[in-house]
């Protein structure tokens, strides 16, 4: 069975690391748009592909000790670097000694033994561009969901710019080759959708043999999509990409989300899908509902073995 995960962030991170008990053959796609904290410093101060996405997807997958896991996590306290994680530096001055970004993540995955692979969508750093709904125009990840929050306003066209880079051939090649494409979970245009703006990498998935699984989100993101329901996500993904791109989409039942901490609710709003079944089924998507949940470090995550298990009756 292999799996393709398409997107960025904790979410991606969270699936890959249960997934690799449910199959070996795994290829994580990472989007190259983040800007923020050390990521965002490094991208600019050596217009690399911020590594921050990478580095968590490849301890996702990593076989390897433990303490390489934390020595790559640590943050410095002080000081010049404060802030900043070992990993994200140690990757950048790979990147640096090897004369490229792929070079850097090919050697990590070595090092740690890692289970599967792991591409850039594209080789290009790449920005979002959003319009909002009250006009305003705004460059970057991280002030487009500063500035969403500030006004209430929301997306109404999303690119990249300053102009849209072409896909990485190795990460369409895994596309083709797949048997289920994951998109999700994660942020819904800075993780989903910003992949699916590259050029080639909507078409490729649109043509591909592969079953295409929208992992949907537990909650919505309070600055980013906290007014669109389960259904008005997937809507949006086809907006940017092909209308019939999905075929399935995974659901966390309510029931599940019982546990949920204040502080959560704080960030973000329970995902609720009760009207969106109808309309699911009419786009020609199967909504299928589970615990695909589990409480970690006090937070709901998503568990990439109860997904892959379910992937896998499927077939």
């Amino acid at each position: 069975m292999k799996v393709v995960v398409i997107g960025g962030g904790t979410g991606t991170s969270t699936i890959l690391r249960g997934l690799k008990r449910v199959t070996n053959d795994i290829t994580a796609i990472i989007c190259t748009t983040d800007d923020g904290g050390g990521s965002g410093i490094l991208r600019e101060d050596y217009g690399m592909i911020p590594p921050g996405d990478f580095r968590n997807c490849l301890l996702a997958l990593s076989n390897s000790r433990k303490e390489f896991e934390d020595l790559l996590n640590y943050r410095y306290k002080s000081g010049t670097y404060s802030g900043q994680s070992f990993g994200n530096l140690f990757i950048a001055a790979i990147s640096d000694m090897y004369h490229g970004f792929e070079s850097a993540i090919d050697y990590m995955a070595e090092f740690l033994n890692i289970t599967g692979k792991i591409y850039p969508v594209t080789l290009e750093p790449s920005n979002l561009e959003a319009i909002l709904t009250n006009g305003t125009k705004v460059f970057g990840e991280t002030s487009i969901r500063e500035e969403m929050k500030r006004t209430k306003a929301k997306i109404e066209n999303l690119r990249l710019s300053p102009h849209v880079p072409q896909a990485f051939s190795k990460a369409i090649d895994e596309i083709e080759d797949a048997d289920f494409i994951f998109l999700g979970p994660g942020s819904l245009y800075s993780s989903t959708i910003a992949n699916l703006l590259v050029d080639g990498v909507a078409e490729a998935i649109y043509n591909t043999k592969a079953k295409v699984i929208y992992i949907a989100n537990a909650f919505s993101e309070l600055g980013e999509s906290e007014h669109l329901s389960l259904s008005h996500h997937v809507l949006e993904i086809e907006k940017y990409s092909k209308e019939g791109l999905i075929d399935y989409v995974f659901a966390t039942r309510n029931e599940y989300l019982q546990e949920i901490t204040p502080e959560e609710l704080k960030e973000r709003l329970v995902l609720t899908f009760d009207k969106d079944r109808e309309i699911l089924k009419d786009l020609g998507i199967e909504i299928i509902e589970g615990d695909l949940v589990d409480m970690v470090d006090g937070r709901l995550r998503h568990n990439g073995e109860k997904i892959g298990n379910i992937v896998k009756d499927l077939k």
